[in-house]
């Protein structure tokens, strides 16, 4: 099992959806929609059935950590990368280990296996971005672990098998220079979309949105931190401004729920394990 997190100098890679800094993930695929409706109601019945135990296994992770810069930073020294790939695994770990409110734990933990720091302009600024995650990727130890960008499978060699990660900025890893996003937590939303979560405002205030029963319907991405925030108010719930596949700022976000990891844990099942 595998994942996998660039660190790019470039701009380019965050879609502007909105004022501010955004995700540059694609909307989720009518196919990928259709699973997630059928998750939800695998995980709805698990709910509702005494019978069937919510303990959950623990999710275990291999990471690698990518650093890629342009030739001006070329004088970064390596000891500047092993520390940002250190602060940014602390992070993976805090927010993926933390307890819910109802003192589960969300039974996921991270182990770092290796860092690479490439200095290549073409690499940093999007301009090759096959050419880079072919040249990056690690090879898996054993076959059946091919990882699925998620569903279906990707065959090996196509660009979806290689895709199949996360990038984000330099300057949103712990210490970076985008303001309010620079505590590392752009990775945890990036990682969330791995394990198959999509956006909360996924759909606005009609249909079934992200797909989660207890993540409350959201017209439009957050910005900053507006507490109180009620985007559908003819739905119930307050906007899920803390959780970490809105749009707030780092210092906003501190939750996943309840749902979102039974997701998390099905996906796993079905997509990864």
């Amino acid at each position: 099992m595998l994942f996998r997190v660039f660190i790019l100098l470039a701009s380019a890679l965050l879609a502007q959806a909105h004022d501010g800094p955004g995700c540059g993930t694609a909307p989720p695929s009518p196919e990928f929609l259709a699973v997630g409706r059928q998750l939800a109601e695998r995980e709805n019945i698990a709910r509702h059935d005494n019978r069937i135990s919510r303990v959950r296994r623990t999710i275990e992770v291999d990471v690698y950590l990518h650093t890629v810069a342009t030739s001006k930073d070329k004088l970064v020294s390596v000891g500047t990368f092993l520390g940002m790939d250190a602060s940014q695994m602390s992070v993976l770990h805090r927010q993926f280990a933390v307890l819910l409110k109802s003192y589960l734990p969300y039974g996921i933990t991270f182990h770092l296996k290796g860092t690479t720091e490439t200095i290549n302009d073409k690499w940093s600024l999007d301009k090759d971005e096959m050419g880079m995650k072919r040249a990056l990727r690690r090879r898996l130890p054993h076959p059946q672990h091919l990882l699925r960008r998620g569903p279906p499978r990707r065959p090996r060699g196509s660009e979806d098998f290689y895709r199949d990660g996360c990038s984000v900025l330099s300057s949103t890893v712990p210490g970076g220079s985008m303001a309010d996003f620079r505590l590392g937590k752009t990775s945890v939303h990036e990682t969330g979309h791995w394990f198959g979560l999509i956006h909360t405002f996924e759909g606005g205030c009609v249909g079934d949105n992200d797909l989660v029963d207890d993540t409350p319907a959201q017209a439009s991405a957050s910005a900053g931190c507006p507490k109180g925030r009620d985007s559908c108010p003819l739905k119930p719930g307050l906007d899920p401004i803390h959780n970490y596949m809105d749009y707030s700022s780092d210092e906003c976000y501190s939750e996943f729920t309840s749902g979102q990891i039974d997701r998390i844990h099905s996906f796993w099942d079905k997509y990864r394990k």
